[in-house]
């Protein structure tokens, strides 16, 4: 079984059945001048469009605090990922706060 470093995303419950990932591809060349080149992120990259893959989820562990609560978001690198969900997420939320009489 090959691990890929793979952020995924699902949107909120009720905005869409979409899953959305972000990819960092891993190429590079050591201080010997070989090349290396990540195996699960090339092989995603080299798809052709519409492929499938067959993957794995699990259950994030973040949440967002009362809606009262502003947030600040540092996101560097694949951290990009569960912050956008976490927008996305508040997003959500606000637009049914106000939705609410």
């Amino acid at each position: 079984r090959i691990m890929a470093d793979i952020w995924g995303e699902r949107a909120p419950k009720g905005l869409s059945e979409d899953l959305d990932l972000c990819v960092g591809i891993v190429n590079s060349v050591t201080r010997s001048n070989r090349e290396v080149k990540g195996l699960c992120s090339n092989f995603m990259k080299d798809a052709l469009v519409g492929s499938r893959f067959q993957c794995s989820l699990e259950k994030g562990t973040l949440q967002l605090p009362p809606l009262q609560v502003p947030l600040i978001l540092v996101c560097p690198g694949t951290g990009l990922s569960p912050c956008r969900a976490l927008v996305q997420e508040r997003h959500q939320q606000v637009m049914t706060a106000k939705s609410l009489p």
